[in-house]
C-alpha cells in the first residue's frame, strides 16, 4: 500500500512561464518522496509545458482549465483533486527557502489546533532580486503589514474585523482538512479569496501561526493582483464587506471573547448582527462603515428582530435614518472612489 502524502504543492498559474522555472527549480532539488505538485493553468495558452517538461519532479501533475475562470475557481482544482495531508499555495511568480516546509509543517504536526501555518516574507522584484526597501515604498508596506506577531484565535479575529488582512497568503501550509471542514475557496472573490478562508478558518475553531523567519519569497511586479489602482480598491473594499458578514456565524460566546470590552450586556443570538454592525461603525471608516449601515438595513426588513431591538437597545428604524444622515457614513467609498483611492496610494 503507498505511502500516504504529507504534503500537496498547488501552483495556480496564468501566464507566467518566465518564474514558475524559479520555483520548479527550489522544488526540484527537495525530497520530493512524501509530497505532490498540482500545477493549474487558468487557460494560459503559453504552452506551460516547454517548462514544466524539463523537469523529472516526481508526482507533478499539470490541469489545464478549458477557459480563464479567476484564480479562487483554479484553487478550488487543486482542493478537489489534492492528496495532501496539507497544502501549500504558492503562485507560480513566488518561491520558497528549502527549509520552509519542513519547518511549518513540523509545526503543524505538533500543534493540532493550528488550522494553517505561514512565515515572514523576503520581496524580490521581477528579476529575482531581493528589493531594498528603502527605495521602494510598496514594498515597505507589503513588509510592515506581514510582520505581524501571534496572537489568540480571538485576537485573529479582532485584529482582522478592525484592520483587515495582514497575512501574506502565498506563505501558507494549510491542513486539508480545513477545506473539508468549512467548504472551498469563495469562487466569487478574486482578490482577498485567501484573507476569506482565513476568516473562516478561524470561526470554525482553529488558531493560525506565523513563524517568525523569512521562509517565502513574495514578488512585487507590475502585474500583481494586488498592485494598488483604481480596479484593484474598488474590488478589494466591496470584498472585505462581504468578508465581515462571516463573523455573523459566530456564537455569543465568541462574540464575549472576541470584543471583550463591549457594551451589550446580555448578548442574544438573534441580534448578532446588530452587535457586528455597532462595533463597526466604532473604526468609522468607510470599508466597516458601509458593512454596519447594509447589515442594519437588512436586520429592519424583520419584524421579529426590529420590535426585539426597539425592546432591548431602543434602536428604531428612524434612528437608523439618522444614522445614514451622520457625516461619517455619507463620507464612505461609494460616495467618492476617486477620492478615497488618491488617499490610498498616498499612504503607500
Amino acid at each position: 500500500m503507498p505511502k500516504p502524502l504529507t504534503l500537496t504543492i498547488a501552483i495556480p498559474y496564468y501566464k507566467q512561464k518566465k518564474y514558475l522555472k524559479y520555483l520548479l527549480d527550489t522544488i526540484s532539488n527537495l525530497n520530493t518522496n512524501s509530497l505532490e505538485v498540482l500545477i493549474v493553468d487558468d487557460a494560459s495558452n503559453d504552452n506551460v509545458e516547454e517548462v514544466i517538461d524539463k523537469y523529472q519532479i516526481p508526482n507533478l501533475y499539470l490541469h489545464k482549465l478549458k477557459q480563464n475562470c479567476g484564480i479562487s475557481t483554479n484553487a478550488n482544482q487543486y482542493v478537489k483533486h489534492a492528496k495532501g495531508k496539507y497544502i501549500m499555495v504558492i503562485p507560480a511568480d513566488d518561491n520558497f527557502v528549502p527549509e520552509k516546509i519542513t519547518k511549518q509543517i513540523a509545526f503543524l504536526e505538533q500543534n493540532p489546533n493550528i488550522g494553517a501555518c505561514f512565515s515572514y516574507c523576503k520581496l524580490i522584484d521581477e528579476k529575482n532580486n531581493f528589493i531594498k526597501l528603502s527605495k521602494n515604498l510598496l514594498a515597505n508596506k507589503y513588509q510592515k503589514i506581514f510582520r505581524q506577531k501571534n496572537k489568540s484565535r480571538e485576537g485573529w479575529l479582532n485584529h482582522f474585523f478592525y484592520e483587515g488582512n495582514c497575512i501574506c497568503g502565498p506563505s501558507g501550509i494549510i491542513r486539508k482538512e480545513c477545506f473539508d471542514k468549512i467548504g472551498n475557496f469563495d469562487t466569487r472573490l478574486l482578490s482577498l479569496q485567501d484573507f476569506d478562508l482565513l476568516v473562516r478558518i478561524l470561526i470554525s475553531g482553529y488558531n493560525i501561526h506565523i513563524i517568525p523567519e523569512e521562509l517565502t519569497y513574495y514578488r512585487i511586479h507590475n502585474h500583481n493582483l494586488s498592485k494598488p489602482n483604481k480596479s484593484s480598491y474598488i474590488r478589494s473594499v466591496y470584498e472585505n464587506i462581504k468578508i465581515l458578514k462571516n463573523y455573523q456565524n459566530l456564537s455569543t460566546k465568541d462574540i464575549n471573547k472576541i470584543f471583550p470590552d463591549h457594551k451589550f450586556g446580555k448578548l442574544h443570538n438573534s441580534l448578532i448582527p446588530y452587535y457586528l454592525a455597532q462595533l463597526a461603525l466604532k473604526k468609522n471608516d468607510h470599508i466597516r462603515n458601509q458593512y454596519a449601515i447594509n447589515t442594519l438595513f437588512d436586520l429592519l426588513n424583520n419584524e421579529k428582530v426590529e420590535k426585539l431591538l426597539i425592546t432591548k437597545y431602543n434602536f428604531t428604524p428612524k434612528d437608523f435614518s439618522l444614522l445614514l444622515g451622520k457625516s461619517r457614513i455619507l463620507n464612505s467609498f461609494y460616495t467618492n472612489p476617486l477620492f478615497q483611492l488618491k488617499r490610498c496610494l498616498k499612504k503607500i
